[in-house]
């Protein structure tokens, strides 16, 4: 990290993929749920594996594990 301030931009972008990562995973659940298989189609689509290979990437930089179960 450059700056202490990158270095706080880059956190706050980790905590924010972080929450998406749970929102989008807590919907899938939900659908699944639902048996909704249009909007499951939907949720699995590539963005939600980019996303999470962006935290993964994140949590690595910084040397934490996700914060949330594989259940949410």
């Amino acid at each position: 990290m450059d700056t202490d301030q990158h270095a706080e931009a880059v956190a706050a972008m980790l905590a924010e993929l972080e929450e998406a990562e749970r929102l989008l995973t807590a919907l899938h659940a939900k659908a699944m749920e639902l048996g909704d298989d249009e909007i499951i189609e939907f949720l699995d689509s590539e963005l939600f594996w980019k996303l999470q290979a962006a935290g993964n990437h994140l949590r690595e930089r910084f040397g934490v594990e996700q914060i949330y179960g594989e259940g949410v």
